[in-house]
């Protein structure tokens, strides 16, 4: 029998105890969990959040909106449901109502390296505006120099931009930190085709394809393997 927190009326309780069995990968046990909490107190919005994530890991997308949505309408000022929706708009194609939820979060948070971040990659990965791309990723390394994924977007958004040699040297410190990251690892591979570095291309092209992790721009890295003569 699926344990459930022993306080029926402290939704923290429940929480807490979900949070645990969602690290246990009981995954029914966490829902009525996170469910009772709600219940309790339909405001929780960490416990939305948290049944929004248990639900996205779970292939439910649709429910998972619902919830952040629920989470970020509850309490506006509760910026990491306005993120989480963000980030699964934005994996849904949903363009424009992400990069409007990022843009909010940063008017309430400039300072926010996660909304920053994801905003200038859309804006340069879509080629919506690839100079605020460039200055929103200029901002968050010089606040986070040493982050692999900030220097990784700043390169793509160079890298869009034509600065390819600039790209290639962020790829590459990425890389150092992030050896076995296939999104990096393809990005390095199509700057280095776009220089002509065809053998190091394809060396980088040939690692993030073989990565059973799905990524983005992993099209983008065989159709590039097939120009340089290897095929798909």
């Amino acid at each position: 029998r699926e344990q459930m927190a022993k306080s029926p009326n402290n939704p923290f309780l429940h929480e807490e105890l979900a949070r645990l069995q969602m690290l246990q990968e009981r995954w029914e046990a966490a829902e009525a969990n996170l469910r009772r909490a709600v219940e309790i107190n339909p405001g929780h919005v960490t416990a939305l959040v948290a049944l929004g994530d248990l639900a996205f890991r779970r292939g439910r997308e649709e429910e998972a909106e619902a919830r952040y949505r629920e989470a970020a309408e509850k309490n506006p000022d509760f910026l990491e449901a306005r993120f989480r929706l963000a980030s699964l708009l934005e994996k849904q194609g949903k363009d424009d109502e992400a990069r409007k939820i990022y843009e909010e979060i940063l008017d309430k948070d400039p300072d926010n390296l996660l909304a920053a971040n994801n905003l200038a990659y859309l804006l340069a990965d879509r080629g919506i505006d690839v100079d605020r791309a460039v200055e929103l990723a200029q901002r968050a390394m010089e606040k986070n120099p040493d982050n692999p994924f900030v220097k990784d977007t700043l390169g793509w958004a160079y890298y869009k931009k034509g600065f390819t040699a600039k790209a290639v040297n962020l790829f590459r410190e990425s890389l150092e930190k992030l050896p076995d990251q296939p999104g990096i690892l393809a990005h390095l591979g199509l700057a280095l085709h776009r220089q002509g570095r065809d053998a190091e291309a394809r060396k980088a092209l040939e690692k993030a394809v073989a990565s059973k992790t799905d990524f983005p721009e992993k099209a983008a890295a065989r159709k590039a393997l097939e120009e340089l003569g290897r095929g798909s």
